[in-house]
């Protein structure tokens, strides 16, 4: 069931305040308002008071009513600290933090004489993570070593304990520091919850913004596709596994008998590389061609919506032509131009039709097609010749990842060969801001999207939009749709 984000603000409840950690509140409430986060405090004074006006005052500097993203708990009879935003009446006297700990995704501690740490407790017992500024001492400092001795990452999921350990900084610092992890949790917890893609969680705010940079480069700027097996899967064709598990069934019973060692391979490469050389080369042309012709796999709605984007050219690794054929589907009479990236005379007319705008699109296919079983990269000597070899392969990726930027779709970003290539180039650019974008599948029980996110613009520079991983990718479709109505209107 989904939570909202309110985000629980508590501390020293006296006043006056000493000036630093007012100063600290003060610029906790309006960080957390520029983040577009909900606050709940306890009404009290101090702490409660600081960062509630300093959230409400930010609010209003930017045209937004407090009412609908801050609240106060407090007993029946006893007057808010805040005068702006809503007020929760409690029955039972003291019993606020209990209330305001239960409509919180995450509480925030700044000093505090007693009364914090109880909210600390009541946090743990219902599972909600709670970031500590220890700088600011009292009730934060016991908690922020109480986190840090027995740190669970599932409470604070999207949070590491290297994390936590950066909160012991000064008060203005740690404020900075609370602030991203907060994002960072609600982040991970929309993605395992499955809501991260609605406008109002973080995670859709940056798929919206990632989504938004997307269209205007596709309207501005020559923006190749790169399309990888996952949009073949819902043809009909096969994925990495299930085609080697093809191959080990496809060897006579009694050769497959005696190589059955070859099964326990972990490298699905070097398996690959055997299944290859015990087929021999007449045999495994015919697999590929059974494998991955157009008899064995269905042009749909999803590869008719991918052709209708405005890509320049198109790049895949795929060994089907379910792109041409739904090129050929979208725009009648007008034939796809596939290339072959082992032939120089197609790549050398790729290369200048790439510089310029307005030239029928390619369609180019890096690991080869069913067709030319001579052209397929898919053991690990096809691609130690296409990536290690020789420079010529590399040397010509190095040059598009350079020139143009991509979108990625269906493509799983494993291909560590390929990765690495694309890995290498962005590396010598030393560029600050992602230059690539990818549609992106995630499991919310085995990835992080913080993490997952980090590591593709750091590692790669590609911008990544996530969607929710399901067996039919149908948020991939989504995207897609979406995007080829953004990028249609009004062209």
């Amino acid at each position: 069931m989904k939570r909202p984000s309110w985000i629980l603000v508590a501390g020293t409840g006296k006043e006056p305040l000493p000036p630093e950690l007012e100063d600290t509140a003060v610029r906790l409430g309006r960080a957390l308002a520029e983040q577009g986060l909900c606050l709940v405090t306890c009404g009290w004074p101090g702490i409660d008071r600081a960062v509630g006006a300093a959230f409400a005052a930010r609010l209003r500097e930017r045209g937004e009513d407090p009412t609908s993203r801050f609240k106060q708990y407090r007993a029946l009879g006893r007057p808010p600290s805040v005068p702006e935003g809503r007020v929760e009446i409690v029955s039972i006297d003291a019993d606020e933090y209990l209330h305001a700990v239960d409509a919180a995704s995450v509480a925030i501690v700044l000093g505090g004489l007693g009364g914090t740490w109880l909210i600390h407790q009541h946090a743990r017992n219902v599972g909600i993570p709670v970031v500590p500024l220890p700088s600011t001492e009292g009730d934060a400092r016991r908690v922020f070593d109480a986190v840090r001795r027995s740190f669970d990452g599932a409470r604070h999921l999207g949070i590491s304990r290297e994390d936590v350990e950066a909160l012991d900084r000064p008060p203005a610092e740690a404020v900075a520091v609370a602030v991203r992890l907060t994002v960072q949790h609600l982040e991970a917890r929309a993605v395992r919850d499955g809501h991260y893609l609605t406008p109002d969680h973080v995670v859709g705010q940056e798929n919206e913004e990632a989504f938004d940079r997307l269209v205007t480069e596709l309207r501005e700027a020559n923006v190749l596709g790169f399309v990888g097996a996952g949009t073949s899967i819902s043809g009909g064709y096969p994925d990495w596994i299930a085609l080697i598990e093809r191959m080990r069934k496809a060897l006579p019973n009694q050769v497959s008998q005696a190589m059955a060692f070859v099964s326990r391979e972990e490298d699905l490469l070097m398996r690959a590389e055997h299944y290859r050389q015990l087929m021999g080369p007449d045999a495994f042309a015919s697999f590929i061609r059974e494998q991955f012709g157009d008899e064995a796999g269905r042009c749909q709605s999803l590869h008719e919506d991918l052709v209708r984007l405005p890509f320049s050219h198109v790049l895949t690794t795929n060994y089907d032509r379910l792109l041409e054929r739904a090129h050929a589907r979208v725009f009648p009479g007008e034939l796809p131009h596939q290339v072959s990236w082992r032939n120089p005379t197609d790549i050398e007319d790729f290369l200048r039709a790439a510089r310029r705008r307005g030239q029928q699109r390619r369609y180019v296919h890096l690991h080869g097609t069913y067709n030319d079983p001579e052209s397929i990269v898919l053991t690990e000597s096809d691609y130690q010749q296409r990536y290690h070899h020789t420079a010529a392969g590399e040397a010509l990726l190095s040059v598009l990842f350079t020139a143009h930027a991509f979108l990625f779709v269906g493509f799983s970003f494993s291909d560590m060969d390929m990765m690495g290539v694309f890995r290498g180039t962005m590396a010598r650019l030393r560029l600050g801001s992602p230059l690539h974008f990818a549609f992106m599948a995630l499991d919310p029980s085995r990835q992080d999207p913080t993490l997952v996110r980090q590591r593709l613009r750091k590692k790669y520079k590609i911008e990544p939009v996530f969607y929710l991983a399901t067996p039919e990718h149908a948020g991939l479709h989504e995207l897609v749709r979406r995007l080829h109505e953004r990028t249609s209107a009004g062209s």
